[in-house]
């Protein structure tokens, strides 16, 4: 196992550190195992590490962490560094890019492309529900590919829709790791978007939890892959205003479908487009 590689991923996963962290540990030391056998008054010379992000570099095991890599990629999962020629251009335009993803599938799906992110509540009413696999459909029969995050609802409408046609493509980003599928139901979904050629990506551990943290911060992933976003269906303060907000921070088009739905609503209110102006 390449020793820059696990330093790498090490250091990726560890908490506190993130993409922005990361690269001013580099500009500073010139490569991920340099940074891991700094001493503690060089690394705290760095701005914005702290002995609590010290303290978590310490605790990278290399040797157990090299046993890991083997085992995820023995279960077919890619893994993919900023320097490295797969890795989605896409999130190397955000400032927070990770600096490493995991992908379970197809690892060309982003270039050939156009991608279109859907999002919405996990309890939608029904018509919302089949408007979105009726959208999910017209996309793919465009040779589109759908982004979304494998969540009930909306989410899983969306990912549904293209299975409708052979050449049908989807990619789904979870909040958790994509060896441990949440939510569990969506286990078959998962490997149904995986043998139709699409894929699953994740930027957390591949065998992580869920957690609540990056079922938000995925939505900056889903939102970036895209070139567009399209909400079908929130509240207010449904999880989907979290992707709304990224695109506004990625200056990424907006579309909502116009319906009594409180979040759909402030959108259009805030100068997002009607959904029925979308052109595929």
């Amino acid at each position: 196992m390449d020793d820059r590689l696990v330093a790498w991923v090490g250091l990726s996963l560890c908490q506190g550190i993130g993409g922005v962290r990361l690269r001013r540990l580099l500009n500073h030391f010139g490569d991920a195992p340099a940074i891991l056998g700094a001493s503690d008054e060089s690394l705290q010379s760095t701005t914005g590490i702290t002995p609590a992000i010290i303290e978590n570099i310490r605790a990278i095991n290399p040797n157990l962490l090299a046993i890991q890599l083997q085992r995820w990629q023995s279960a077919g999962v890619h893994i993919l560094t900023w320097d490295m020629p797969n890795y989605p251009p896409q999130f190397l335009a955000l400032p927070d890019a990770p600096p490493t993803i995991f992908v379970l599938g197809n690892l060309s799906i982003w270039k050939k492309a156009s991608l279109y992110a859907i999002v919405g509540t996990r309890t939608p009413h029904r018509e919302k529900r089949d408007e979105t696999l009726r959208l999910s459909v017209d996309i793919a029969e465009k040779g589109h590919v759908v982004v979304s995050g494998l969540a009930e609802g909306i989410d899983a409408a969306a990912h549904l829709g293209t299975f409708t046609k052979s050449t049908g493509r989807t990619i789904g980003i979870l909040g958790g790791g994509i060896l441990n599928v949440y939510p569990k139901q969506h286990k078959s979904l998962a490997e149904a978007i995986l043998q139709r050629d699409g894929a699953l990506i994740c930027e957390v551990a591949p065998d992580s939890a869920v957690s609540a943290w990056g079922l938000i911060s995925r939505n900056r992933l889903i939102v970036a892959l895209s070139q567009a976003l399209i909400v079908m269906q929130t509240n207010i303060d449904g999880g989907a205003m979290h992707a709304v907000k990224f695109a506004r921070q990625q200056n990424k088009p907006i579309y909502a479908d116009d319906n009594p739905a409180s979040g759909n609503q402030a959108i259009l209110d805030d100068g997002g487009h009607d959904l029925a102006m979308l052109v595929l």
